[in-house]
């Protein structure tokens, strides 16, 4: 086991160090370089100079690969000049991941809560009504885009309903942050007062982010219900006169594991899934790459070398 793990450290430390290269790679071969992306087509002569000589980038590559490792080592990603100029990367990011974990984690209850049981009773009436709408719903959440799906959830529920919040992540000015996540810190400082409507801002997202892996569970979960009632001693115990075969012992390892592998799915997909209903989340690294703010995809490359080596 110990032998094992050292193996497994090691490899994510030969990841993490290619992965590094590449982004290193990918951030110096951007149209017109790292200042053209930063500064935009207006930037002047001066403007160039001045923030080329301020980031190294007039030194050779392997001293400008080396003070970006360095940095990021320390936990330095740069300062954001896209989402909001002039704070730190680093901060923007803890400041912003326990809104992804939040949504992370009710999506991925939603989904087992719903599609296990939902499994089981679709196996036990095979080919029942039933079991055919099951089947057509998990097929259109892996078939229907996440995004798609969000924005039908946002007009049906939020504009033309009126139920749940249209967007955003609810906040008191007055509430007492202990841990960062909402929901839980009003059950820590029992600020009851303080806590309406945070939990209804998690029910649109949770719902769209749930959806595919939801379906997954759901399939697996009946796949395994159904080989286990298709076994000789459940055709045995009915030819005895059970009267009940869902009662037969299945595999209960498939329903535990199924989640595992979908514990990657709900945190990576977070940054560009949860953009409708919008949360003030992760979503804000993947808006500062869009505006080409250089230092942000430094900020992002942790949570996605922690969740490659997982692995839609």
């Amino acid at each position: 086991m110990l032998k094992f793990i050292i193996r497994r450290l090691l490899q994510l430390v030969v990841v993490l160090f290619v992965l590094s290269i590449l982004l290193f790679a990918w951030l110096r071969a951007l149209p017109g370089g790292v200042v053209s992306a930063m500064l935009g087509e207006r930037a002047t002569p001066e403007s160039r100079a001045r923030l080329t000589e301020a980031f190294g980038l007039d030194e050779p590559l392997p001293v400008q690969y080396w003070r970006f490792l360095t940095r990021a080592l320390q936990g330095d990603f740069g300062v954001s000049t896209g989402v909001q100029p002039g704070r730190s990367a680093t901060s923007i990011l803890v400041e912003r991941f326990p809104a992804t974990v939040e949504l992370s984690f009710v999506a991925l209850v939603l989904a087992v809560v719903v599609a296990i049981p939902l499994g089981y009773l679709a196996a036990g009436k095979r080919a029942s009504f039933l079991d055919n709408s099951s089947i057509v719903v998990s097929l259109v959440g892996v078939a229907v885009p996440v995004f798609f799906l969000a924005f039908l959830l946002k007009y049906v529920f939020a504009i033309k309903l009126g139920w749940l919040p249209v967007s955003g992540r609810s906040n008191v000015p007055d509430a007492t942050h202990v841990t960062g996540f909402f929901v839980l810190d009003g059950l820590l400082t029992r600020e009851w007062d303080a806590s309406p409507g945070r939990p209804e801002a998690l029910v649109l997202p949770g719902i769209a982010l749930a959806s595919i892996p939801f379906a997954m569970i759901f399939r697996i979960t009946r796949a395994s219900v159904l080989e286990v009632l298709d076994e000789d001693f459940v055709r045995t115990a009915r030819a005895e006169g059970a009267q009940s075969p869902r009662r037969a012992r299945s595999p209960h390892h498939a329903q535990c594991t199924a989640p595992g592998h979908h514990r990657r799915g709900p945190a990576g997909g977070c940054p560009a899934r949860r953009r409708r209903p919008h949360r003030d989340g992760l979503q804000l690294q993947v808006a500062s790459v869009r505006r080409s703010s250089s230092p942000s995809p430094f900020a992002t490359t942790p949570c996605c070398s922690c969740s490659s080596s997982s692995q839609p």
